[in-house]
C-alpha cells in the first residue's frame, strides 16, 4: 500500500474479473493506523485507478486510535466488506466499500460500523457471507481474563 513505512496487509481477495483486493492497515503517526485498501489491476502490474485514489483507500475508523483490517468478503455486485478491530483490540470494526472504493452509506454509519462486546477486547479474524446477505465473523473475544471463541452475525 505505501502510504508509510509501516503499513501491512492482513487479507485478500480476488474478484470475478481477476482485480485483486487487499487490506489491512495504513499507519499515520506514532500511533495511528486506519482501515487501507488497495487494489490490484487483473494484470498485476498497476494499481487500479479506478478505485479510491490511484487504487487505494483510507478509512479513519477510530480517530487518533488504531484500527486495522484483518479479513475481507465480497459482497453482493462486487461491494468489499471488511472486518478487523479498532481502538486497539477492543472494538470489533467493519466497512463496507463500494465498486469505486467509497463507503457504502446504507451500511452502519455512513459505511462504518463499530461495537464493543465486552469490557477487554475482541477481534474478527474471519468473514463470510451467507446467500442471503447476512455476514457472518470469526475471532476472538477476552472474558474473565480468559480468552473465547466469538461468533457475529451482521444483517
Amino acid at each position: 500500500m505505501a502510504t508509510s513505512d509501516h503499513d501491512r496487509g492482513h487479507a485478500l481477495i480476488v474478484h470475478s474479473n481477476g482485480k485483486v483486493t487487499l487490506g489491512g492497515y495504513a499507519k499515520s503517526g506514532a500511533t495511528h493506523s486506519d482501515f487501507a485498501l488497495a487494489r490490484v489491476s487483473s494484470n498485476a502490474n498497476s494499481l487500479d485507478a479506478g478505485f479510491g485514489s490511484a487504487g487505494k483507500v483510507i478509512t479513519t475508523i477510530a480517530a487518533n486510535g488504531i484500527a486495522a483490517i484483518n479479513t475481507l468478503c465480497l459482497h453482493q455486485g462486487g461491494e468489499v466488506f471488511a472486518a478487523g478491530s479498532s481502538a486497539g483490540t477492543t472494538q470489533l470494526s467493519m466497512a463496507r466499500y463500494r465498486t469505486d472504493g467509497s463507503l457504502d452509506s446504507a451500511f452502519g454509519d455512513s459505511g462504518k460500523k463499530t461495537f464493543d462486546l465486552g469490557p477487554a477486547g475482541e477481534q474478527i479474524h474471519a468473514a463470510y457471507l451467507h446467500s442471503n446477505g447476512d455476514v457472518y465473523l470469526a475471532g476472538e473475544i477476552e472474558l474473565n481474563s480468559q480468552t473465547q471463541m466469538l461468533v457475529v452475525r451482521i444483517r
